[in-house]
């Protein structure tokens, strides 16, 4: 599988870095082994530790000589990853993309030892689809993981071609192949199925002879595998986000350490583990709207998303979906958070409670479950479950949410507003028909918004008998949102004037909740779902631009807009990068003063090492 970084070798600490260079503290020593600006994704180091071989975003196979610092290409072809070097300088492996990107299969290249340059063509290695190669010891054989239909093989064959022969089969995905100094047998990461994020990965060993595999221990996440002398294993603690266990062959635990904000590790150095600095990586971000600062709250968290204010901005949550499932608070400065570890794996859509006593998610894919955590205990109570997706809302009092779920009644699609209470007793309020610009949002428990088709307008309906409300005139397009001012006398959708689809919405409608006024101010970019918030006064909107990739590295890059309603002007704040997505992840701070998003950050190349007779409680 894809990881930030791979290393095979001794460290390169001390051709690079002393003790000054090092972080306040820690045990760890950091360094950089590569140009700042090398178009690095993937990389590892040879065993005389003077190259790098690394793999950039324009699919290429790039050598880099420490000594010359002279760069020369190896290999091309597809996306590249998984780059993987053996101990003698032979060769170099790497996991390539198929035609077409439907398949990808282990290639090496034939090397030069003496010059670490392509002695000959590189030549695809596996004949079965596979990922994260690893070389014996002696470089002739090669391990690999296979993709099935039950699961993940683990699968040995020569360097230079032959045989493929599979050792056993796993009901998930492995990665980490580290072969025993003998030859003899593989010690792998088996991670839990997918549908159950919350599960423990398990690290086990196989014999090439043969038989079943043994269980050596349970992990969080990655780990640098064996110690040179096979004695030794380090891994991700499974009750802990940050906190790594050095245990050893027979799994009990001999000792404990955290690596630097920003690192994980990765391999063995002789007597010390390295920690690879993850090169992209996910940060929540604090901008402030008064003087135009920015700064990091929360560095590193692998997957970190739904960054959300608490309605006394006295605390920040976001969900971290990447090694782990679980929602993190924190105090806006970073200086202290909490973990609570999910039940159901997270999907979208954090929101606090109005009294700050609950968090509400969405689980992720299909049924959807919209879950609440109360904070005091952790207890996580499902609410509402559809086989569509889910839309959820408080009521004021925090006694309850307001679900809207898409239905069928016989050939009619549906939309149905419920009202559910904490312990998941519902009762529902209103439904209408589905159809194209079908809209329905709950304002409270006496009115909601509802547009009952296309050439319909938005009407604030009455729940309760009572004389509903034209918020907006019917008007071409559709619209999503909306967005309530603080005040609860405005609300603004974003809309695509150009037809019923979720294309391009590059129209802000504003209006006045009792339809004395609305007005349309059109944007110079494709407005962001969930991304907007009105500023105290009601007379300023933050909006975000929804992201669009990146020729240059693939990425999403997207921007944070300021929005003046009389002026209409339009300010631009900052850019954010998301991975995968194009939507925007921030939030507006009750107080208006500052925002907090995550941004995919693209950091330099480095690493650190630690000598693990510092953290040893007792040897092996």
């Amino acid at each position: 599988m894809r990881r930030q970084l791979r290393l095979v070798s001794f460290a390169l600490v001390c051709l690079a870095v002393t003790r000054a260079a090092a972080q306040k503290g820690s045990p760890f020593v950091p360094a950089s082994i590569l140009p700042v600006d090398a178009p690095m994704d993937e990389y590892a180091v040879t065993a005389d530790r003077n190259r790098v071989y690394y793999s950039s975003l324009r699919g290429e196979v790039l050598l880099y000589d420490r000594k010359s610092s002279k760069t020369t290409h190896i290999a091309d072809g597809g996306v590249i990853w998984d780059i993987a070097v053996a101990n003698n300088g032979s060769a170099v492996a790497f996991t390539r993309s198929g035609e077409g990107g439907k398949d990808y299969f282990i290639w090496t290249v034939p090397l030069d030892s003496v010059t670490g340059l392509a002695k000959g063509p590189q030549r695809r290695a596996s004949m079965m689809p596979g990922d994260d190669a690893a070389f014996s010891h002696d470089g002739r054989s090669l391990a690999f993981a296979r993709e099935d239909s039950a699961g993940t093989s683990l699968v040995v064959l020569p360097t230079l071609g032959g045989p493929e022969h599979v050792l056993g089969s796993f009901p998930s995905f492995i990665d980490n192949i580290r072969w025993t100094p003998d030859g003899k047998s593989l010690v792998f990461l088996v991670h839990p199925p997918r549908r159950d994020p919350s599960g423990k990965a398990t690290i086990q060993e196989i014999s090439l002879s043969g038989g079943p595999p043994k269980t050596l221990g349970q992990a969080r996440r990655g780990w640098s595998g064996l110690s040179p002398d096979g004695s030794l294993i380090a891994f991700g603690d499974s009750g802990s986000r940050r906190s790594f266990v050095l245990a050893d062959r027979t799994g009990h635990p001999v000792g404990a350490f955290t690596p630097p904000p920003g690192f994980d590790i990765d391999t063995w150095t002789n007597g010390g583990i390295v920690a690879s600095r993850i090169r992209n990586v996910f940060r929540t971000h604090s901008y402030s709207l008064v003087d135009g600062t920015s700064r990091v709250v929360v560095d590193s968290i692998g997957g970190a998303s739904w960054p959300l204010w608490s309605p006394d901005g006295k605390r920040i949550a976001f969900a971290v979906t990447e090694g782990s499932n679980e929602v993190i608070v924190t105090s806006p400065d970073g200086s202290s958070s909490r973990s609570i570890r999910l039940e159901r794996p997270f999907g979208h859509s954090v929101s606090w409670s109005p009294d700050g006593r609950w968090i509400l998610y969405s689980t992720n894919g299909l049924p959807t479950t919209a879950v609440a955590i109360e904070m005091a205990t952790g207890k996580q109570v499902p609410l509402a479950t559809s086989d569509r997706d889910i839309f959820t809302r408080w009521t004021d009092d925090s006694r309850g949410v307001f679900v809207v779920i898409g239905g069928q009644n016989g050939t009619t699609r549906t939309l149905s507003l419920r009202e559910v209470d904490l312990t998941g007793a519902s009762k529902e309020l209103l439904q209408i028909p589905g159809g194209p610009g079908s809209y329905l949002f709950p304002f409270d428990r006496k009115s909601a918004l509802v547009r009952r088709g296309v050439d319909r307008p938005m009407m604030l309906e009455s729940l309760s008998g009572g004389r509903d409300v034209e918020i907006m005139p019917a008007t071409p397009g559709f619209s999503s949102g909306p967005i309530l001012s603080p005040s609860g006398q405005w609300i603004a959708f974003r809309r695509n004037p150009q037809g019923n689809t979720n294309a391009v919405f590059s129209t802000l409608d504003i209006a006045r909740m009792d339809g004395s006024s609305h007005r349309s101010i059109e944007l110079p970019f494709n407005i962001s779902p969930g991304a907007a918030a009105f500023l105290p006064g009601d007379q300023q909107l933050l909006v975000s631009e929804r992201a669009s990739p990146n020729a240059k590295d693939f990425q999403f890059t997207g921007g944070a807009y300021l929005v003046t309603l009389g002026s209409r002007e339009t300010k631009k704040l900052f850019t954010f990068r998301t991975f995968k997505t194009a939507f925007a992840q921030l939030s507006l701070s009750p107080d208006g003063k500052s925002i907090v998003y995550t941004s995919r950050d693209s950091l330099p190349a480095g690493y650190a090492t630690l000598d693990v007779s510092s953290v040893l409680k007792s040897k092996p």
